[in-house]
């Protein structure tokens, strides 16, 4: 079998990729940009009806591509993390004290959150038929259930 065509050399995909035809293959990568069959299909130059009309095989091939590319991007993203952790790290060693200090508070509020910021908020709002208003400088809340 001539492999030099295919998405993935092993498993699943590599399997139906081969069994597929020039325009089916065509249609698995349009189908990762295109949100419909339509679009994907008129992209390639088939019919919608077409590739509606394909065996399951095709859409198999669509979900296992969607996968890998998936799985590619959670790599790039678990690498970049990676990167800048490291990066931060120096950040949280520098010589420079605000450096270091405003890495450390950015590494903490990031990994604990930021601490909270109390405000005072005057709300006034109806709950199922029951107007309740909150004013900062009461405990309870003033409840008219209309009784």
């Amino acid at each position: 079998m001539d492999r030099s065509n295919s998405v993935s050399s092993d498993g699943e995909l590599g399997r139906i990729w081969d069994d597929l035809n020039l325009n089916q293959r065509r249609f698995v990568v349009a189908r990762q940009h295109h949100s419909s069959v339509k679009d994907a299909a008129e992209e390639v130059g088939v019919a919608p009806r077409t590739a509606y009309a394909w065996p399951d095989k095709v859409d198999r091939a669509v979900e296992l591509v969607a996968e890998e590319r998936m799985q590619g991007v959670l790599k790039m993203l678990e690498e970049a993390a990676e990167q800048g952790a490291a990066r931060l790290l120096e950040l949280v060693n520098s010589q420079d004290e605000n450096v270091a200090l405003n890495a450390l508070r950015y590494a903490i509020n990031q990994t604990q959150g930021k601490p909270t910021q109390h405000r005072d908020v005057d709300m006034d709002a109806t709950v199922e038929g029951v107007d309740v208003q909150i004013h900062p400088n009461t405990d309870e809340p003033e409840i008219d259930d209309g009784k």
